[in-house]
């Protein structure tokens, strides 16, 4: 099982997006299945992985940015947000996540 590691800004918006029994749940899906979503184009390895919030769906529920460092068996929650908040990533934002992993 992967060891899971939050970032200082993951952190705090899941707080306000999730209750603990769905932070919980989040970091037990990517334990089992570290590459779980699918892989943003020209992230360098990042994934974005739905997850359903109770009684909403997984349309209406939070995208959680991750990536899996294989080589330490580690997964790294980087972002999250609602859905209805944004679709996707802004290409600006992808390139700070993949300037980030660089460094970790």
């Amino acid at each position: 099982m992967s060891h899971i590691a939050e970032t200082r800004h993951y952190a705090a918006r899941a707080r306000k997006l999730l209750d603990e029994n769905d932070r919980k749940a989040v970091r037990g899906i990517l334990r089992i299945d570290p590459l779980h979503g699918a892989i943003i184009p020209g992230s360098g390895g990042v994934r974005k992985m739905r997850y359903a919030l109770p009684g909403r769906g997984k349309s209406g529920g939070v995208r959680i940015i991750h990536y899996y460092k294989a080589l330490d068996d580690m997964v790294f929650l980087l972002d999250i947000y609602a859905k209805k908040q944004k679709e996707n990533l802004t290409r600006g934002e992808i390139n700070e996540i993949k300037k980030l992993v660089g460094r970790l």
